[in-house]
Formats: structure tokens, C-alpha cells, sequence
């Protein structure tokens, strides 16, 4: 941002948060230049620049919930949870959604309160 901010003295940035639909059908209707996803998404028609990252999942809990002492959690723990997840996290349409793929057929016995 710096090196464009100076070449480009008045240039200005708007930060936009949401998930990935709603950034990609901000995209296609050109209101955003570009946008930053965590997959899983369809990004066939669109041009693709990896950050060369990888995600790593977790849950938030408060410091004196039991779970918090683990150092790994499981699918029968977090199955005990009322859970928040993404509306992109919990779709089935793509190949390779990490987060479906680990609860697996359990999916249908989480408590999703949220989204």
C-alpha cells in the first residue's frame, strides 16, 4: 500500500469485509477491484494470485472452558458445541472443502447456531 500511496499521492483505499459470495458478486458487478478469499471457492472465472499461505483451523472458547485446556480438540468435542461457522465453510459445492471434509458424516450432528 505504501509503495502505491507513493506513486499515487491521492489514491485511497476502502476495506470491505464479507464472505466470499458476497465479495465475489461485488466483483463481478464491479464494485470492487479485487478481493481477498480463503478457499474453498469456485475461482474458475477468475484470475488467481496465491498468498502462498495455508489456513489453519480452530475454535474460540473462554479461557475456563474445559476444551481450552486440550491442545487438540475432536470431532466428538466440538459435536458438544453451539457453533458459529461461515456461510462458505458449510457448503457442499466444491471438490475440496477442508472443513466438511473432517466432520465428514458427522456434519449433520453439529449444532450450527449461526452463520
Amino acid at each position: 500500500m505504501k509503495e502505491l500511496t507513493d506513486k499515487y499521492h491521492k489514491l485511497r483505499f476502502h476495506f470491505v469485509s464479507g464472505d466470499s459470495f458476497d465479495l465475489l458478486d461485488k466483483l463481478d458487478k464491479g464494485l470492487l477491484d479485487f478481493c481477498v478469499l480463503i478457499q474453498p471457492i469456485s475461482l474458475i472465472k477468475y484470475e488467481l494470485l496465491s498468498l502462498g499461505e495455508k489456513d489453519t483451523f480452530g475454535i474460540m472458547l473462554r479461557k475456563d472452558d474445559p476444551l481450552s485446556k486440550k491442545e487438540n480438540f475432536t470431532l466428538d468435542d466440538v459435536k458438544k458445541l453451539p457453533l458459529i461457522v461461515s456461510r462458505q465453510a458449510i457448503k457442499r459445492e466444491f471438490d475440496d472443502n477442508l472443513i466438511l471434509d473432517w466432520f465428514n458424516d458427522s456434519f449433520n450432528e453439529l449444532n450450527i447456531v449461526g452463520t
